[in-house]
């Protein structure tokens, strides 16, 4: 009786409930989505860490945790992930200081797996970025 009174009065349109679900289901499209690029990073990492004898793979899986563990697949401490506070400076944080820090780490791990230090600049490539990871992790290159 209640919920009729409800949809019954001026507070719900009908026209509006199923814009309302779009907007739902599109959030949890999104949401999907992004677990599973992080499963994606997670699984590539810890692949890397694997081949790499680096070891402690499950910091891969956990979040800003693994923002540690990609300084140490580079061969750095662990404390070098701190760096990534620098990614909160206003204006030059994130478009500066966070790819620079990417781009160094991950040149020195494609060097470990045997792979061109330059392939890390494809990190800037939007379209290509997101297989970099990937390709070091599973591909073997077998030029050394």
């Amino acid at each position: 009786m209640a919920l009729e009174n409800f949809m019954n009065s001026n507070i719900v349109d009908p026209n509006m409930l199923g814009l309302g679900m779009l907007a739902g289901v599109s959030v949890g499209i999104i949401v999907a989505i992004g677990v599973l690029f992080y499963v994606y990073f997670a699984l590539a990492l810890a692949t890397i860490g694997k081949k790499l004898n680096v070891g402690k793979t499950w910091m891969a899986w956990i979040p800003v945790v693994n923002l540690f563990y990609i300084p140490m697949l580079a061969g750095y401490e662990w404390y070098y992930g701190f760096l990534w506070i620098l990614a909160f400076i206003p204006m030059i944080g994130w478009t500066v200081i966070s790819l620079i820090l990417l781009i160094w780490w991950f040149w020195k791990i494609a060097e470990k797996r045997n792979f061109p230090g330059w392939f890390a600049i494809f990190l800037f490539v939007p379209s290509i970025s997101i297989l970099i990871p990937g390709i070091i992790a599973w591909y073997e290159n077998k030029k050394k």
